[in-house]
């Protein structure tokens, strides 16, 4: 028997290249408070959620993607992103020869290649910043994804993001 009993937690033969709508869940390594606190019902982000906040933002110029609706928990982090396609690009990110030569070159990249491209610079800035030379790991090691499927899915999805610094005392991330 292994030492671990490791499994996808992704639907089997679905394509996470397809363009489309999902929800995020990212933890922090053992759901450590690392990102900031919650006062009032309100997250108040310090420098490490500051980095994860610019790091995620910056997605949109690495990928084809639009990023929605985002919170940053103390613990964990919560996001709408929309896959639009490898040979397609909004006009603020690249022009059409551009476009064409990213068809050309590389498949779509999936919705994993995307968190683990996030994961990866967010948590390499976190170790500069805190001058971590061995490398600490700022996020466990799978992430949670719910795949939207029509418009009442994600309003009540960007609706739980938006109110969820509100309900931290209520959720099941919440550590004291």
């Amino acid at each position: 028997m292994e030492k671990y009993d490791r499994h996808s937690i992704r639907i089997k033969g679905y394509d996470y290249s397809s363009n489309g709508l999902y929800f995020l869940t990212i933890c922090v390594q053992d759901r450590r408070q690392l990102l900031g606190n919650i006062k009032e019902d309100i997250m108040e982000i310090n420098d490490t959620g500051e980095i994860v906040r610019q790091e995620w933002l910056s997605i949109e110029q690495r990928f084809p993607v639009v990023l929605h609706e985002y919170t940053i928990m103390p613990n964990h982090f919560h996001a709408i992103i929309e896959l639009v396609g490898a040979g397609l690009c909004s006009a603020r990110i690249c022009d059409i020869q551009e476009m064409d030569k990213r068809a050309e070159q590389s498949p779509a990249p999936t919705l994993g290649d995307i968190v683990c491209a996030f994961k990866s610079l967010s948590t390499k800035r976190y170790n500069r910043y805190n001058n971590n030379k061995y490398g600490c790991h700022l996020w466990q090691r799978n992430y949670y994804e719910h795949i939207i499927r029509n418009f009442n899915d994600y309003d009540r999805i960007a609706c739980y993001i938006r109110h969820n610094p509100g309900r931290w005392k209520e959720d099941m991330f919440y550590e004291i």
